[in-house]
């Protein structure tokens, strides 16, 4: 079955709206509900590191919107656009390493509730949880369908290039 480029970046579109919705939870949750009456430090780290989390998602997300163009591609989502939404994923997911999925600090979230009561254990739970399904949707959905386009997209270049260009596939 022949993919085309355009079912491809449906595709990564669809996986980006999946992405984008997990962080938004990730991010009600962190900053929202968190646990009352405590202050723990891991709270505000985890509220800090949402809130750049999802301005990352948003600014990604944002480049795959329609109706966002200024030139003259009438609402087409340009290769352009393609390698800057695929550079704001790889920022998201080294931050999402770097700053929520750190080994210590989920060790660190699921010891919570040892110390400040049922609330912050459900609260915890809740990140962790949120912290996973954003892995999963990064690593299992959106990536590998990113990888669909561009390989649909060198398929593309390559059925159409002519044999004297030089290039090889």
């Amino acid at each position: 079955m022949t993919v085309t480029v355009q079912s491809a970046l449906n595709a990564v579109q669809t996986a980006a709206g999946r992405l984008h919705e997990a962080v938004q939870e990730l991010l009600l949750i962190a900053v929202e509900d968190g646990p009352r009456g405590t202050e723990v430090h891991l709270a505000t780290i985890m509220h800090d590191a949402a809130l750049d989390l999802a301005a990352e998602a948003e600014q990604a997300w944002a480049l795959l919107q329609p109706g966002r163009r200024d030139d003259d591609t009438q609402g087409a989502v340009t290769l352009r656009q393609l390698l800057e939404y695929q550079a704001r994923i790889n920022a998201l997911g080294a931050l999402l390493v770097r700053e929520l999925a750190v080994p210590g600090r989920l060790y660190d979230l699921a010891a919570l509730g040892q110390d400040h009561g049922r609330e912050a254990a459900a609260w915890s739970g809740e990140i962790v949880r949120c912290i996973e399904t954003c892995q999963y949707f990064l690593w299992t959905d959106v990536q590998p369908t990113l990888l669909g386009y561009w390989q649909e997209l060198a398929d593309m270049t390559s059925r159409t290039r002519t044999p004297s260009s030089g290039l090889t596939g």
